[in-house]
């Protein structure tokens, strides 16, 4: 990894830490269910993995049960 470093922003879409190549996003998604058009809210996580750069691992977690 890369020289320590590590930024927190959050705001009304979610949260985002910066901890040397790794970047941790936690938010909501807005969407409607196909089936009678209802609102929902998603959660999710995504960790992106970088090196030179370069995306080298990306995971996507999500609870679609909520």
């Amino acid at each position: 990894m890369s020289s320590s470093s590590s930024t927190l922003a959050k705001d009304e879409e979610g949260v985002a830490e910066v901890v040397d190549d790794v970047t941790v996003v936690e938010a909501t998604g807005n969407h409607r269910r196909l089936a009678d058009d209802a609102p929902r809210d998603v959660g999710f996580v995504w960790v992106v993995t970088r090196r030179d750069g370069r995306v080298t691992h990306y995971r996507d977690y999500m609870n679609p049960e909520q």
